[in-house]
């Protein structure tokens, strides 16, 4: 019995500690402009701020099945694309994998690894390579 006290406790204080390290939401309205509603499989996501220079990132990037919140992170902040230093193709399906994905600024130029950036458009997001194929 007291083992399942101690469980009880434990999970209230980790709930309680949730939601104090960060603002619950339901859809990306709910939280400030800086930051996106991003959730890891549950039905009540959390407030987190966007990708910043250099943060890690996920290119396509998705929201849940569950409504307007992000699965496992946020997309990139304003003006930043996600942008991988190498892809792996898989021949049997031909799923692609993204390695070392980091936000950066925008860059014409860029011939690192394959250049694929994650480039927004109104209304949808496209994926497109850096160096016009």
């Amino acid at each position: 019995m007291k083992q399942l006290c101690l469980v009880f406790v434990c999970l209230v204080l980790f709930v309680q500690l949730y939601g104090a390290w960060s603002k619950t939401c339901h859809a990306m309205d709910h939280c400030r402009e800086n930051e996106c509603c991003m959730t890891k499989s549950s039905m009540v996501g959390g407030c987190r701020s966007k990708g910043c220079e250099g943060c890690p990132c996920q290119i396509n990037n998705v929201k849940s099945h569950l409504g307007d919140m992000y699965l496992m992170s946020c997309p990139c902040a304003e003006d930043l694309v996600c942008v991988a230093e190498k892809e792996i193709v898989n021949p049997d399906d031909s799923s692609v994998e993204y390695i070392n994905s980091t936000c950066q600024r925008p860059d014409t130029d860029q011939t690192t690894g394959p250049g694929l950036l994650l480039q927004k458009l109104p209304g949808y997001l496209r994926l497109q390579s850096a160096n016009g194929q």
